[in-house]
């Protein structure tokens, strides 16, 4: 039987530490380094060749796209606004380990491959993220996706009680253990009473 209670709990949880109001891609994309492109033309200038020779530079930048329902998507350059709202999910994209809060995706396995690369595109890896996604968006992304919300509820529900139930076993084995050492020093600071006593009953 699930804990609505314990759902309900770990939801608002995670909406408090980790969710945002609306998602955010980060990805790279090159484009020219106008100032190296103009220095190394000039440079070609200054050795008598031709600045047309000179392909341009480019480098790759961090970009981000963000949706809001209210004012439409962002898709532009990072900033340090952006940077401000979702600092720690650029932190996990650089070093590769978006997605890692929650319980990922592939383990509820609702999803065919069509939705889970939707999904991702919306900067969606965990269940826990797509539940907090506003129904809005998810309208955007399919017409099954406020289905399978419920679907995913009922799992998340399911994963946080059998974590739950785990949890409570691990601290119910604890006790044991520790209660069998306690019963263990009691009788062997007894013993050595014991021993008196029998050689005081021998005088």
């Amino acid at each position: 039987m699930l804990d609505d209670a314990l759902l309900q709990r770990g939801i608002e949880d995670y909406l408090s530490k980790r969710a945002k109001k609306y998602p955010c891609l980060f990805y790279q994309q090159p484009h020219e380094n106008e100032h190296e492109t103009a220095k190394r033309r000039q440079e070609a200038i200054a050795k008598g060749e031709d600045p047309a020779s000179v392909e341009p530079v480019f480098e790759m930048f961090d970009y981000a796209r963000i949706t809001k329902s209210d004012i439409g998507t962002y898709d532009g350059p990072v900033t340090e606004a952006i940077l401000k709202d979702f600092g720690d999910e650029y932190e996990r994209w650089k070093a590769g380990k978006e997605g890692q809060e929650g319980t990922p995706l592939d383990q509820w396995g609702k999803l065919d491959d069509r939705q889970k690369l939707a999904l991702q595109m919306w900067q969606i890896h965990t269940v826990e993220q797509f539940i907090a996604l506003d129904p809005k968006d998810r309208q955007k992304i399919g017409p099954a996706m406020d289905r399978l919300a419920l679907e995913a509820k009922r799992f998340l529900g399911q994963v946080y009680t059998d974590k739950h139930k785990e949890q409570e076993q691990k601290k119910e084995a604890r006790i044991a253990e520790l209660e069998a050492k306690l019963e263990q020093l009691v009788a062997q600071q007894s013993r050595p009473t014991q021993q008196i006593n029998s050689k005081d009953n021998r005088r």
